[in-house]
C-alpha cells in the first residue's frame, strides 16, 4: 500500500532554504540534499513505519546531511 505525502508550507520553506545554503557550501550540493530527501520520502511513502518521535510524530533523518524529516 502507498501513502500520500502532503507537505506544510513551512516543510518546503525549508528544504527550500537548506538547497540553497548547501548550494552556497558548494555547487551542486544542494542537488545532492534535494535528491536524498526525495529518496527518503519516497521510502515513506511505501513504508511510513519508522522511529516513533513523539505521540503520533515519526521521524526519518538523512544519513548524509544533518536534516530530519518529521511526519
Amino acid at each position: 500500500m502507498k501513502y500520500t505525502i502532503v507537505f506544510q508550507p513551512r516543510a518546503i520553506s525549508d528544504i527550500q532554504n537548506s538547497i540553497n545554503y548547501y548550494d552556497e557550501q558548494q555547487i551542486g550540493l544542494g542537488e545532492e540534499f534535494y535528491n536524498e530527501v526525495f529518496e527518503y520520502i519516497d521510502a515513506i511513502i511505501v513504508n511510513p513505519f519508522f522511529k516513533v518521535y513523539s505521540g503520533n510524530i515519526r521521524i526519518l533523518p538523512l544519513k548524509k546531511f544533518p536534516f530530519i524529516i518529521f511526519y
